[in-house]
């Protein structure tokens, strides 16, 4: 295990938090800053201590581990990067083939449910009635806060960690007051999300269009299920999301339909997005533009992905 204490440097999803804790039992990690993927955009410059995760390459950065296809990287780097199901699977890869796969074993259903979320292998009854880490998926707040303290995901990190048993730390989350109060309010607003989602959303063959620009708080929160539309609406293969941060940003994410038919896919998702500054994998991605470029943007993903009438 390194001597010198290290940081992790992640976004914040269930693969991030997963990263987390699969890295903290072989180096010697101490901290974890959740960044935003702007920050990186923007020039942000790591330390040589920290730990780069399923985010993009960092400058500076000491180690570096990452899945994305868009994020391939020329010049020669610590750490790995492969195409696999999670960023997580990818650190495992790394330590298990210095023979430290060990490290790891009490986490071996974490991971495995790692992979199905991050690579979105799910069931239609998944996306209606999520359990265990499907459901936890639902709860990490996939925006982390400029100053990338997030309390909750640093809870989480803790109880995976603390629970002894392997089986049974998706049941350790669930039932923490924090988690368990949240799912309970994810459960209950899941058949209003099933409502908020056919009255807003706007589709134009085989893409749907989220914008929530025009929705107040209580309606975007009930629109924000990223799997639901593709069980609602028949033969529709991608979806696109709009969602304000704030008078300099709005995200605008793309995902293909996990039912659909790869030939039904026009083109790579995340190397269409870089274009105006995102990425992601063949089949989701996201990007950042600013406010007044938001229904141009818009405009050039949809004709992308739309198949004719």
């Amino acid at each position: 295990m390194s001597a010198a204490p290290m940081r992790v440097v992640t976004n914040s999803d269930l693969d991030a938090i997963t990263s987390c804790v699969l890295l903290r039992q072989v180096e010697a990690v101490t901290d974890f800053l959740f960044i935003d993927l702007d920050d990186i955009r923007r020039g942000w410059k790591a330390q040589p201590s920290d730990i780069a995760v399923n985010i993009p390459f960092i400058d500076g950065c000491g180690m570096w581990f990452d899945h994305h296809d868009s994020n391939v990287r020329a010049e020669s780097f610590a750490g790995r990067h492969e195409h696999a199901p999670s960023a997580a699977r990818v650190v495992y890869n790394h330590y298990a083939a210095a023979g430290r796969a060990g490290a790891f074993a009490r986490f071996e259903e974490l991971l495995a449910e790692t992979d199905k979320v991050d690579s979105a292998a799910f069931t239609r009854e998944d996306i209606l009635n999520p359990e265990r880490y499907v459901l936890i998926s639902h709860l990490i707040a996939s925006q982390p806060v400029r100053d990338g303290t997030v309390e909750e995901n640093r809870l989480m990190i803790r109880l995976f960690e603390e629970c002894p048993d392997g089986k049974a730390m998706a049941e350790a989350v669930l039932a923490h007051p924090v988690f368990k109060a949240r799912a309970d309010q994810f459960l209950h607003n899941l058949a209003a999300g099933k409502t908020a989602i056919l009255r807003h959303m706007i589709r134009e063959t085989n893409v749907l269009v989220m914008d929530q620009r025009p929705l107040d708080e209580a309606a975007r929160a009930a629109c924000n299920n990223k799997f639901l539309p593709y069980v609602l609406f028949e033969g529709a293969d991608v979806l696109v999301r709009v969602k304000p941060l704030d008078d300099r940003r709005t995200i605008l994410t793309v995902g293909f339909n996990i039912f659909s038919p790869d030939n039904h896919l026009r083109t790579h998702i995340g190397h269409f997005l870089k274009q105006f500054g995102g990425g992601g994998h063949p089949k989701a991605g996201g990007c950042s533009v600013a406010p007044g470029e938001v229904d141009g943007v818009l405009r050039r993903i949809v004709d992308a992905f739309r198949i004719s009438d």
